[in-house]
């Protein structure tokens, strides 16, 4: 048996991808191969004995982890290092076994046996916990599971035990769910991003995802960073030459899913080649690259488009040439570059399930000619109505239909419905008097474009509608006949003037020009203390308070509490500039970084800067990290 049949075979029968020569000089572990995305990282941290594998030599990359376990893993870091060389580990033990058999704590912990107790130790004596956080290691019995953001804190505090750096500075992160980061956490996130423990772009949406549960590949990620910041032998590194982006734990399934994911950045990772082995049963692929490299990928959560079409993975055929675009290590998107034709026409109805094996069924197509087409639809052709996933039995009569097909099989059906209603948020600016195309970002995520003609009606706006501003839109059978102006995303800044908590709860807000707002409360909207905290419900908020406010898609979706502030000046150099948020950051004379906002009718445009602007700019300090500018002088372009 040749070495690739060989493989293959492992592939098929085993589930688990292709392994590399280099994979059996490396630690044995059972799960983890060489085309992991987190392969590297995991050998890194077994090897050291950083992170222990299961009796079986399994490291099971996609668990998630509790508290306790991030813990050991840092003390078994630390100790690795040779921090920990002389202590007196039962000593320092029993100072604190007591409370931790009061508080429940275990003392083995699979796959790290007694490591429990010494591990918490250790870190309550750096001051890296204290007992009132240990107390919610365990719920009913159960160790709680550990969110990214408490990892990171963790992390930042153990290292910056041997770090000593100064933590009190302004800080401003390019994360799109910053404000999502409490403000005690913050100075630590971005420790970890000055010694590239973790990348300042965040997952492919931008997003740091501070609440999400963190699974053993992601913490393999951050214990070898920390093992080479902190230095072996107890000597202190000056920190590492890459920057590892940390994915989504969501999007870290255990596929094969990435090339030199060693040095991948938070950006969405290609892969082109062609298709020279399917395994139909584990919706594996086998792609070989133009450079002869060869691996196997796993396309279970992947969408599958060909010509912009959704099918499904049964279509897939060897010799096809395609594109696999890799977000977190696992595969997103699968591109065909193959196109099959398309019939368009009124869906009139679909029979039961036919032939021998029952699985597919026929469905009668009446074209714009009248006459009737016909397609087989399988139980795995993929149907979309209306934008959203559906199945054939969903489809009604008169429903617009585009049908993508190999000869008499459908590969995918997109339909659309008499009428339907969609909202989001204006891509670019639209003239009502003489349209041209909508581009939006839809509520749910998801963009939109279609060209207009001068038949679709518009309400609510005679002007230009604008980016960011927020709209209905109706389509029929598809096609958009009307869009409604709804409002603007905006953040405002001023004092609570009315709170109606109805059904539908609404808040007025008296901006300092004296003019008064009022919008309504989004069911997801977050209310957050001074401290950071999103503890708050309608019911604690006052009378004039002082608050900033984001109205988006749904209405406020944040109300963040502020503090009257002064106003003040400073001089600095534009180093970003984010159009779709109206937000400049610029880097102060006195070496800082402040994110600049603008105050509600300054009349500033985001528009009038580029980076390497020298701007003078005058406004309000709203937080530490948060400037609102109410005017700006350019004084060198």
């Amino acid at each position: 048996m040749s070495r690739n049949i060989y493989y293959k075979v492992l592939a098929v029968f085993l589930a688990v991808m292709l392994v590399g020569n280099a994979a059996f000089a490396a630690v044995a572990v059972t799960d983890v191969t060489s085309s992991h995305w987190a392969n590297d990282y995991v050998q890194s941290v077994v090897e050291k004995e950083i992170m222990a594998l299961n009796e079986d030599g399994s490291f099971k990359p996609n668990d998630n982890v509790t508290n306790v376990e991030t813990i050991i893993v840092l003390y078994r870091a630390a100790k690795q290092a040779g921090f920990l060389n002389g202590v007196n580990l039962n000593t320092l033990t029993s100072k604190y076994e007591a409370d931790l058999e009061g508080l429940g704590i275990p003392k083995m912990l699979a796959p790290y046996g007694g490591d429990v107790y010494p591990a918490l130790s250790y870190a309550l004596e750096n001051k890296i916990l204290v007992m009132d956080e240990v107390k919610y290691f365990i719920s009913n019995g159960k160790l709680t599971e550990a969110k990214k953001v408490d990892t990171s804190v963790f992390f930042g505090k153990a290292l910056n035990v041997y770090k000593n750096e100064n933590l009190n500075k302004i800080i401003s992160l390019s994360y799109k769910d910053a404000f999502d980061i409490s403000l005690g956490a913050l100075k630590y996130v971005n420790l970890l991003i000055e010694y590239n423990l973790i990348s300042n772009k965040g997952d492919s949406n931008g997003n740091f995802n501070p609440k999400s549960i963190i699974n053993r590949s992601v913490l393999a990620v951050y214990a070898d960073g920390y093992y080479k910041a902190i230095g072996a032998n107890g000597q202190v590194a000056t920190g590492t030459d890459s920057t590892v982006t940390v994915p989504n734990p969501s999007e870290t399934t255990d596929t094969s899913g990435s090339t030199d994911t060693a040095t991948q950045s938070s950006d969405d990772v290609t892969v082109s080649g062609t298709i020279t082995d399917i395994f139909t049963d584990l919706k594996l692929i086998e792609v070989k690259e133009a450079s002869g490299k060869t691996s196997v990928y796993d396309l279970k959560q992947a969408k599958i488009y060909a010509d912009e079409s959704l099918i499904d993975f049964s279509s897939l055929e060897k010799t096809t040439l395609v594109k696999l675009t890799i977000t977190g290590g696992s595969v997103e998107t699968v591109k065909l570059d193959k196109a099959y034709d398309k019939v368009e026409g009124t869906f009139i109805q679909v029979t039961e399930l036919m032939g021998e094996t029952q699985k597919f069924r026929s469905m009668k197509i009446q074209l714009p000619s009248n006459a009737y087409d016909f397609k087989r639809v399988y139980t795995s052709t993929p149907v979309t109505i209306d934008g959203v996933q559906k199945t054939v039995e969903d489809l009604k009569t008169g429903y617009k239909v585009v049908v993508a097909f190999d000869g008499y099989d459908a590969k995918s059906v997109t339909a659309y419905s008499e009428f339907y209603q969609i909202g989001g948020m204006l891509k670019d600016s639209i003239n009502p008097k003489a349209p041209t195309a909508l581009s939006m970002t839809m509520d749910n995520g998801n963009s939109f474009y279609q060209e207009l003609t001068s038949e679709v009606s518009f309400s609510n706006t005679e002007n230009l509608l604008n980016k960011n501003d927020i709209v209905k839109v109706v389509l029929k059978y598809g096609t958009v006949i009307s869009i409604e102006y709804i409002g603007q995303a905006k953040d405002l800044v001023g004092t609570i003037e009315e709170i109606h908590i109805t059904k539908t709860p609404s808040i007025a807000i008296k901006l300092d020009t004296g003019i008064v707002e009022t919008y309504t409360l989004s069911d997801k909207a977050k209310l957050v203390d001074d401290a950071g905290n999103e503890t708050l419900t309608i019911y604690d908020l006052r009378l004039d308070q002082i608050v900033r406010m984001h109205v988006g898609i749904e209405g406020i979706d944040r109300i963040d509490f502020s503090k009257e502030t002064e106003t003040v000046s400073f001089s600095g150099t534009v180093t970003n500039v984010f159009a779709t948020t109206n937000l400049l950051i610029v880097k102060g004379d006195d070496g800082t970084t402040k994110t600049v906002g603008f105050a509600q009718n300054s009349g500033l445009k985001i528009t009038d800067y580029v980076i390497g602007d020298k701007l003078f700019i005058k406004g309000k300090q709203l937080t530490e990290v948060l400037f609102e500018a109410d005017s700006i002088v350019v004084t060198k372009n």
